[in-house]
């Protein structure tokens, strides 16, 4: 499981390096979404995900947690809530890996108009996926946050952010 949320910030021993990486980067700047509630998550991804969700939900660990069904079923290792203005949040879904080849296939899958579909009845407004496979380069704070806002001024909902 992948921590999403700012009250399950202990799980760093189930997280990738990279994902470790990325949690403290959005906890430190407060920028991790609150938990979404799990009959929403479960109505949305069951009607536009059925078949995924039919594929994917005996390999979830607790049916219960809202996170296992984003991350396992959506594809969405975090959510972070960045700003547009100070009235206008808008919650990302992103999907952390330490590799190219995963982030580039996902990419594809959640461009798809039934993945756009289940994060709108999420209120999530837009999906990135994330790679780093050299955390000894990894941007600072500063420079990774001036990463998201340029993705964020970007039209499309979906993109990958490589970060070598």
């Amino acid at each position: 499981m992948v921590s999403l949320t700012q009250s399950n910030v202990d799980f760093y021993s189930e997280l990738s390096p990279a994902e470790q990486w990325f949690e403290c980067f959005a906890h430190s700047l407060s920028l991790l979404a609150p938990t979404l509630d799990l009959s929403q998550v479960q109505t949305a991804l069951e009607t536009h995900l059925s078949q995924r969700v039919e594929r994917v939900l005996p390999r979830l660990a607790n049916i219960e947690d809202p996170e296992q069904w984003l991350s396992l079923i959506l594809k969405a290792n975090f959510l972070i809530r960045l700003w547009r203005t100070k009235d206008e949040p808008v919650v990302v879904a992103m999907n952390v890996s330490g590799g190219h080849l995963i982030p580039q296939s996902q990419h594809e899958m959640i461009k798809s108009p039934e993945f756009s579909k289940a994060r709108k009845d999420l209120g999530i407004s837009k999906h990135w996926c994330l790679t780093i496979q050299n955390l000894e380069q990894a941007p600072s704070k500063d420079e990774l946050l001036d990463i998201l806002y340029a993705q964020l001024d970007s039209e499309s909902e979906c993109g990958v952010i490589d970060l070598g």
